[in-house]
């Protein structure tokens, strides 16, 4: 994606309660060049205020965490953001056709490549 001014760079906030998996995401996210981690959460709550706070372009969510799972946070980051891109990020398929009614564009299970994950954050 470019813009008259360059490359567009999608700004991607991650909620993830496991702080090597929020580590790796980071990592494979800041490695590409039109995406930039704005910020990460530990649970859905903190993932609700940083998405009013940042903006992001996307958020990757995860769904098991304490707090506030996923599917819960879900419709208040849609509320808070509704500009952001919402790809739950998870290993459970039974959550993606609830996650799709909430607001999610998609499920990307944690099994899959990094690659995959990547996609669907620039689709």
């Amino acid at each position: 994606m470019t813009s008259r001014d360059g490359p567009v760079v999608l700004r991607v906030l991650h909620v993830e309660d496991n702080a090597q998996m929020r580590h790796w995401l980071e990592i494979a996210v800041d490695g590409v060049d039109d995406l930039k981690v704005v910020g990460a959460a530990a649970d859905g709550r903190d993932g609700v205020e940083l998405a009013a706070e940042l903006r992001p372009d996307v958020v990757v969510l995860d769904n098991s965490m304490p707090t506030m799972d996923g599917l819960d946070a879900l419709p208040l980051i849609r509320q808070a953001c509704p500009e952001a891109r919402v790809v739950m990020w998870c290993n459970d398929p039974h959550v993606r056709d609830r996650a799709l009614v909430r607001g999610a564009v998609e499920l990307v299970d944690k099994a899959e490549p990094v690659e995959r994950l990547i996609e669907v954050i620039r689709a």
